[in-house]
């Protein structure tokens, strides 16, 4: 019975495909993290035990994992740097008659790999299938099932094309299934794969709550302005604000405690938790990878830096906001006070004047 899977988790690791950043484990997929969902997955399929190795990004992918306590799961993270020994923190493994290998930026529906069944002398490849150019291409997602030895091996590689090919020319016999699967191997199967959450075309991913009858999802707390336009599908977090004339949709992901000024547009977007759109700004194909900020899919799977007015309010601290706050009241009752003793002087003026006595702007002989 499989009870035990190896997770390779890495965080925005670079250049790939001449871009500067691509899509890591940590970034959302709607409203969790793609490594939270695989996790998730992972304990749907009946899995007990989960190894993660972790290149780039360790101390925030063990940080949100934790022991696994929350998932009611056993969870060993491994650090791996440029050595890369996999065979060496993974070998109270090697006498496992059953693995599963996944990777966490992609999702494989438990229904194809659940736990059960005897020990398997073949792997297993679970492939997507998807439309690309008007061709339907299979690509393999980084999950496989098989003898530890082959699923070692595989996971000891850097790129999923070398632990493909090790898989390919090793002893195992390996066969392959395609499946229900999301991927988020570029921006753009990104951008698809909130597009398939959203519209229940991948109903094994479950975000928070549930959609309304006009395919909007809604958050707790938010407000959402009567002249705002939503086109759906979009989801709208948690304690987000949506201002005046603001167009969201289709196939926008506003994240918690998100602000949409007046007069912004978003069309097929993913905005991370805790931004500021500004007013009359107008996004489209904008996501955040990780630690590189906010970029714009562009066509062939490449990647340009976003112009638009985008602001992550995470980095302000809430003495900076107590430090704005006072400054700004203590200004407008500076403002104010001296607007009273103006008008309260020239008030006093006029009486005098009035009485027939001398004005108090006036210079006596």
């Amino acid at each position: 019975m499989l009870m035990r899977a190896v997770l390779i988790a890495n965080h925005s690791p670079g250049l790939e495909r001449g871009s500067p950043a691509r899509p890591g484990c940590l970034d959302r997929l709607v409203d969790r993290s793609w490594l939270q969902h695989a996790i998730e997955q992972l304990c749907a399929g009946g899995v007990l035990s989960v190894d993660v190795l972790a290149g780039e990004g360790a101390p925030q992918i063990f940080e949100a994992l934790r022991d696994g306590e929350r998932w009611g799961v056993s969870i060993r993270c491994h650090r791996l740097d440029a050595g890369r020994d996999v065979h060496g923190a993974l070998g109270h493994l090697r006498a496992e008659p059953d693995l599963l290998l996944a990777d966490a930026t992609a999702i494989v529906a438990a229904t194809h790999w659940r736990s059960g069944g005897q020990a398997r002398t073949s792997v297993t490849l679970y492939h997507h299938a998807r439309l690309h150019g008007g061709e339907i291409k299979l690509e393999w997602t980084g999950w496989c099932r098989g003898p530890s030895r082959a699923v070692l091996d595989a996971a000891a590689h850097a790129s999923r094309t070398d632990a493909l090919a090790s898989l390919l020319d090793g002893d195992a016999a390996v066969s392959s299934m395609v499946c229900q699967a999301l991927s988020a191997h570029t921006a753009e199967q990104l951008l698809d794969a909130n597009h398939a959450v959203l519209t229940r075309r991948a109903a094994f991913v479950s975000p928070r709550g549930k959609p309304g009858p006009d395919g909007i999802w809604r958050g707790r707390s938010v407000k959402i302005h009567p002249t705002a336009r939503l086109v759906e599908p979009v989801y709208v977090g948690d304690h987000a604000e949506v201002g005046p004339g603001a167009v969201l949709g289709p196939n926008v992901v506003l994240g918690d405690g998100c602000i949409v000024e007046g007069g912004a547009r978003a069309r097929n977007c993913a905005i991370s938790p805790a931004t500021y759109v500004g007013a009359s700004v107008s996004c489209e194909r904008v996501l955040e990878l990780g630690p590189h900020g906010y970029w714009c899919a562009g066509p062939r799977g490449s990647l340009v830096p976003c112009a638009a007015r985008l602001v992550d309010l995470r980095g302000i601290s809430i003495s900076s906001v107590v430090r704005r706050f006072t400054r700004f009241v203590l200004g407008g009752l500076a403002s104010a006070l001296s607007g009273y003793a103006h008008a309260a002087a020239s008030w006093l003026d006029r009486t005098v004047r009035s009485s027939g006595g001398t004005s108090c702007n006036s210079v006596p002989r």
